[in-house]
């Protein structure tokens, strides 16, 4: 699903960034991240019958542009474990041949990706499944992301442990 289409409603361009090679859209401010996950990525995840995520969920949190440790990432095992014979489908199959198809793109063709979804409690990745393992594969060890934070925690509780390669992203005005 092309997610470029309605960026073009929003009236600031997505800045072109790189990270160990990678080419990234991203968007810097929270309030069109938040636009951009809410509507989006939620239409994305409604159409995909298997993922298990609460989608209001994502209208609960404050969403922050980041620089993340792809080691530090968890997985949602009803996703990753996700078989459904009546079609045909196993995550894990589709999941390996959708990582050489970007991989190939990537490094042929230098083609830009999105940064992955992440909630911040429990370093959860909600979106992005084959662009990370697509950048694992190619030994990069950091990528930007979304951050959904949770505002009800209170703010400078998350434990060291939790912070642990994750760098926020500090808009510069020149």
């Amino acid at each position: 699903m092309s997610l470029l289409p309605a960026l073009r409603s929003t009236h600031n361009l997505t800045p072109l960034r790189r990270l160990e090679g990678i080419s990234y859209w991203v968007i810097e401010s929270e309030d069109q991240i938040y636009e951009f996950i809410n509507t989006n990525i939620k239409k994305e995840i409604e159409a995909d019958q298997r993922h298990t995520f609460p989608l209001q969920a994502l209208g609960d949190l404050t969403w922050k542009l980041e620089i993340m440790a792809l080691t530090q990432l968890s997985f949602d095992p009803e996703v990753t474990e996700c078989v459904d014979l009546a079609i045909g489908y196993n995550f894990k199959e589709s999941l390996s041949r959708r990582i050489q198809a970007l991989r190939e793109a990537i490094e042929v063709y230098d083609t830009v990706i999105w940064p992955l979804v992440v909630l911040r409690r429990g370093l959860r990745l909600v979106d992005g499944y084959c662009r990370q393992a697509t950048l694992r594969a190619m030994n990069i060890s950091k990528s930007y992301a979304y951050v959904g934070y949770d505002d009800s925690k209170p703010t400078g509780s998350a434990s060291r442990e939790e912070n642990k390669g994750i760098t926020t992203i500090r808009k510069t005005t020149s």
